[in-house]
């Protein structure tokens, strides 16, 4: 008796599907694709085709140039040429997807730029007596123009910052776009500017905030960090990765100091919350710091409920939390 052929399975996404499901599966890949809202109906199709133009000259590479002695077709071999074949369309298409994503700001280098010309700064800094400047930052209240608006409206915000942001620097300072909402500038000061450099970057940020409309009619404030650096680090890897997240210790700093001015009844303006790198460890008492971290943890689920509240509103709600989780200890 012989043994009963088990259905071919092809690889997607590291899942095994049986192969006369594959064209569901990647039709759910697409549909996938398209909620992010850079894919479309004819992008499916041009893979699609794409696909199909590809596995039929693999097979026609396979059979021969003998039209009258075909090579024979192994179910091996098309379960192979399939699975790459899958796989290559897909790290297509999630390519064409991030770069639509990147092209919202085209004003802008990306981070993979950024670190580029990060790097070919700060090799040549010491030499020409300058020192770099990393600045990160990203936009207040950002999530909820998707929430309560629509994407289509937070993507305009973003592409209007980006603009602002290129109009807001110098001609040779490089404006950044991390990803999503996180935005940032590189720039290079002689070494005899250096105590300017925290009044270099608040004017960069008071210019983009004032000239940055937001479609609740609110002000958009920005949280930022910067870093200076004096010395490339060539045998580090990591220089760059390193230096930003130092720099984004800075911007998370400045959303505790606008909780703060909140809690205290201050008017919050981004450029009176830029934060140097030098300053986030001993800016706020240990106590302090904890109790204002507190208030941001309860402050995010809060913002998924109370869409409609202010964010004065919900600073009260969760320091009331906190007071009470204070009054049970």
């Amino acid at each position: 008796m012989s043994e009963v052929q088990k259905p071919r399975e092809i690889t997607f996404e590291g899942i095994s599907t049986d192969v006369h499901e594959i064209k569901n599966t990647i039709d759910q890949y697409f549909t996938k694709l398209k909620k992010s809202g850079f894919w479309s109906d004819a992008d499916s199709e041009k893979s699609w085709e794409w696909f199909s133009d590809k596995y039929q000259k693999a097979i026609d590479r396979e059979h021969g140039p003998d039209k009258n002695n075909k090579k024979k077709i192994t179910s091996e071999y098309k379960t192979q040429i399939t699975t790459e074949l899958l796989a290559e369309m897909r790290v297509l298409s999630e390519g064409v997807v991030q770069e639509r994503k990147e092209s919202l700001s085209p004003e802008l280098l990306n981070r993979y730029g950024a670190e580029k010309e990060f790097l070919r700064r700060t090799a040549k800094a010491k030499k020409e007596g300058q020192v770099v400047v990393l600045v990160t930052f990203d936009l207040d209240g950002f999530k909820i123009i998707n929430d309560t608006v629509n994407h289509g409206a937070g993507d305009t915000l973003l592409r209007e910052l980006a603009k602002n942001l290129s109009t807001s620097i110098r001609p040779e300072d490089i404006g950044i776009r991390f990803s999503g909402d996180e935005f940032g500038v590189l720039m290079s000061v002689p070494k005899e500017e250096k105590d300017n450099i925290q009044t270099f970057v608040e004017r960069i940020i008071q210019k983009v905030e004032n000239g940055t409309e937001r479609p609740d009619n609110t002000k958009q404030e920005m949280s930022t960090g910067y870093i200076v650096i004096e010395n490339d680090d060539p045998d580090n890897r990591d220089f760059f990765k390193e230096t930003r997240k130092k720099a984004d210790k800075g911007s998370e700093l400045s959303k505790l100091i606008k909780i703060e001015q909140i809690i205290n009844g201050e008017t919050t303006t981004s450029k009176d919350r830029v934060v140097s790198s030098d300053d986030t460890e001993d800016y706020f008492e240990e106590e302090e710091k904890a109790r204002l971290s507190y208030i941001r943890q309860v402050m995010r689920p809060m913002r998924e409920v109370l869409k409609n509240k202010s964010e004065k509103e919900i600073v009260e709600y969760a320091l009331q939390c906190y007071k009470n989780l204070v009054e049970k200890k």
